[in-house]
């Protein structure tokens, strides 16, 4: 796959969430990235170690 068939891919995806009320905003996969290290923190209390630079993982967090 190419970049290209993975952004048309999304683009339509997100149309149809949003016809059928599954979202009501759109949103990127990078955006899911960090609601879901987010939540893992919330959860657990501190975030994987998945970069050797914590700050990397998620900023701000």
């Amino acid at each position: 796959m190419t970049e290209a068939n993975v952004t048309t891919g999304w683009k339509r995806a997100m149309i149809k969430a949003l016809k059928e009320g599954m979202t009501t905003k759109r949103f990127t996969f990078h955006d899911r990235r960090a609601d879901y290290m987010t939540q893992h923190k919330e959860k657990y209390g501190s975030l994987p170690e998945l970069h050797a630079n914590s700050a990397t993982t998620a900023p701000g967090l």
